[in-house]
């Protein structure tokens, strides 16, 4: 009964899952500050050049980013590097993962959905995400920003996540969702067998 009632609150989250902001622009102050950095580093150039994406800039920063590399046909973004935060919040090193070969579809589309828009529009995508719990909710700011590499074509995309709660581990948060739908909804393993017998409805 407890397993039932838990595989319910965790569905429920999903469909009660909403995107409170999209945007161009930022009122987290870590993420507004990035950003104005971002567009120092632009200086007279549509974009900045990949070559800018040197830690010693973005040290403030440095442990909430990933540096996503850009495959252009078809349109593919891998995490080349990985933040300890970022690291730490998923539970696992994402580096060298494809974005498209992680998470389950909704999720998975998403978030391609904004690189399309990312590399497609040449300019910044913010987004702030919630996700509802019954008596508990969290979510997270994401700024996600395109660096041209030496065609001029968005080859890089440093993405930038703050957990809006005091979240610093996944055990923080995976301790309110069931452990297969955790698997279905976020790649960390095969999808949930069917447990239908033949003729068994």
């Amino acid at each position: 009964m407890q397993r039932l009632l838990t595989s319910f609150v965790t569905h429920l989250i999903f469909a009660r899952r909403v995107r409170e902001e999209e945007s161009e622009t930022t009122d987290h102050p870590d993420l507004a500050a990035l950003l104005l950095l971002w567009h120092r580093l632009c200086g007279a150039a549509p974009l900045p050049s990949e070559q800018e994406l040197v830690p010693a800039s973005f040290s403030p920063w440095i442990a909430n980013l990933a540096i996503v590399d850009i495959e252009p046909r078809p349109l593919r973004a891998r995490y080349r590097v990985v933040g300890s935060r970022l690291s730490h919040l998923a539970g696992r090193d994402l580096a060298g993962r494809y974005v498209d070969e992680l998470y389950a579809d909704e999720i998975r589309a998403e978030a391609m959905a904004a690189y399309r828009q990312v590399v497609a529009e040449r300019a910044p995508h913010y987004s702030h995400r919630r996700f509802r719990f019954p008596f508990r909710g969290f979510g997270y700011h994401r700024l996600m920003l395109p660096f041209a590499g030496s065609q001029g074509m968005v080859d890089r995309v440093l993405v930038a996540i703050y957990p809006d709660t005091p979240f610093e581990t996944a055990a923080d948060w995976q301790r309110y969702v069931d452990p297969e739908d955790l698997n279905r909804w976020l790649g960390y393993g095969p999808p949930r067998p069917n447990r239908r017998g033949p003729g068994r409805q």
